[in-house]
């Protein structure tokens, strides 16, 4: 795989969860290059509050230890990692953004809201 220039933008797009929508998974797992890491951005395109089903980043799931047991075909350890992992929620404000290592563990929960969640993501 050869290396990008640094901050060349790799992939873009939006994400949108109707109300009443369950969870999605967004931890698509990204090939990391040797030469340099992958970060993604997430740019709230509303005010995203709890009930609207906002991501949650499992904290410390960035490193290829985790990186090797998540990918792995065993789902005992799948779920050993999610239960030892601390959850945060990305509860945003319109136009607050997350930065964050492209293979941190993270996921959209249910959005039990009546208004659609959508926010601009972008892959660098």
């Amino acid at each position: 795989m050869a290396c990008h220039a640094p901050w060349e933008i790799l992939r873009a797009g939006r994400h949108r969860h109707q109300s009443g929508e369950s969870s999605a998974d967004n931890s698509s797992q990204f090939a990391v290059e040797a030469c340099r890491m992958l970060y993604l951005i997430f740019v709230a395109l509303q005010d995203a509050m709890a009930e609207m089903g906002p991501t949650c980043f499992l904290v410390g799931t960035q490193t290829e230890e985790v990186d090797g047991l998540f990918n792995c075909r065993s789902t005992t350890q799948k779920d050993r990692v999610v239960k030892n992992s601390e959850g945060r929620l990305a509860t945003l404000n319109k136009g607050d953004c997350v930065v964050f290592n492209a293979r941190t563990l993270h996921c959209g929960n249910a959005n039990e809201s009546t208004k659609m969640r959508a926010l601009f993501n972008a892959l660098f």
